[in-house]
């Protein structure tokens, strides 16, 4: 029964995503990456997961400004454990200063940052669209 729910979710994912090219061995492999994750989606070319803000963040910001929107969650691992961040503000002023003066042109108007309170933990949702 948790092999069938996983591949259901699996499913529902790969028609949301528009990604049909799966087959059923990489369908079960990404329904158990997705087992730990609850309500946050795994890594794809569209979502980053990152434990804390690190030297690559600017690079994934300009990647996705530079291919597709996407999104970053910051404080959760890449298994998709909710690990939070420690020093909330200090974390949103250093992404507000990398995305006002670290990347040319200001992509200000592209980025939104904002904080969510998950399973006791805060976490960091930065979105970005495409430019």
């Amino acid at each position: 029964l948790e092999v069938m729910n996983l591949l259901f979710y699996t499913s529902y994912r790969l028609v949301k995503e528009n990604v049909c090219e799966y087959n059923i061995k990489e369908a079960i492999s990404i329904a158990e990456k997705t087992k730990s994750i609850g309500n946050f989606d795994y890594e794809t070319e569209k979502i980053e997961l990152k434990r804390n803000l690190n030297d690559s963040f600017e690079k994934e910001i300009v990647a996705f400004l530079n291919t597709h929107d996407g999104v970053i969650y910051i404080g959760i691992e890449d298994n998709g454990e909710i690990c939070g961040i420690v020093e909330l503000d200090e974390t949103m002023k250093k992404i507000s200063d990398i995305i006002s003066t670290g990347i040319m042109p200001n992509p200000q108007e592209l980025v939104s940052v904002s904080a969510k309170y998950e399973e006791g933990k805060f976490i960091i949702e930065v979105q970005v669209k495409k430019g």
